[in-house]
């Protein structure tokens, strides 16, 4: 519980992430991002496609409920996991915020890649973390 403690809220996600803001709010910035409308668009597609493939709406279904707590899940999975060299992610209390800098200053090193005991994971520092 502590750790969902300090995950972004729903609200807090919803200012920062494209993929909440309302057409209105899109429109202000496609000037500037031409993109990012059919980015968006993309995203929500994919978002309501894996919804429907899940069983958690029907098809035609407009259930903003799902949609949003699908959208949130992808959104804190997104911007917190971190790779784990076998084509997957995971999240991570405390190391999801290790390197939310634009210069990377550190480095999670998985148990298993060569030098590493199994079974132990540590995160070597290219730098102060804090």
């Amino acid at each position: 519980a502590a750790y969902r403690a300090i995950w972004p809220s729903e609200a807090e996600l919803a200012d920062m992430l494209p993929v909440f803001w309302d057409d209105s709010r899109l429109g202000e910035l496609t000037p500037r991002f031409p993109g990012l409308s059919a980015q968006v668009a993309s995203r929500r597609k994919l978002l309501g496609d894996a919804a429907k493939l899940l069983g958690l709406c029907g098809e035609g279904s407009e259930d903003n409920t799902v949609m949003r707590q699908l959208q949130r899940a992808h959104a804190l999975v997104s911007t917190r996991a971190v790779g784990a060299g076998i084509n997957a992610c995971a999240m991570l209390p405390g190391i999801d915020m290790a390197n939310h800098d634009a210069s990377p200053n550190a480095e999670l090193v998985v148990a298993g890649e060569p030098g590493v005991v199994t079974g132990r994971a540590t995160i070597t520092s290219r730098g102060d973390l804090w």
